[in-house]
């Protein structure tokens, strides 16, 4: 188990975000001063209260992201990723999935056959 609670079960999510997950994101300052009527909301000593950017699921998509960014194949990218389906893969990270040099290539190639 990856993030136990202190009696060796299942952490809880909500518990795990918290104590955890939104305090590390806090202290490393990836995060936002809350807004309220446009103002930023003060604790008792007079900071700004911050909340931090992300949840849990953001690992997921920055994970992914990367993978793809390192070339590795839709395929195992979707095994990893745990979808059910190629189709969930490529419409979620499809966007990220570029490849320039091979599309001026492509179109150099298909130029120089329709002009031939």
């Amino acid at each position: 188990m990856v993030f136990p609670n202190v009696v060796g079960g299942v952490q809880d999510y909500g518990h795990l975000l918290k104590r955890i997950f939104f305090p590390l994101q806090i202290k490393a300052g990836v995060c936002d001063p809350q807004i309220v009527a446009g103002k930023p909301v003060l604790d008792a000593k007079g900071y700004p209260v911050l909340k931090p950017r992300y949840a849990l699921h953001a690992l997921r998509h920055a994970a992914a992201s990367a993978w793809i960014k390192q070339r590795i194949d839709i395929k195992r990218l979707q095994v990893w990723i745990g979808h059910e389906n190629i189709e969930l893969t490529i419409d979620t990270y499809g966007h990220l999935i570029e490849d320039p040099e091979s599309d001026v290539a492509l179109i150099a190639a298909v130029q120089e056959a329709l002009l031939a």
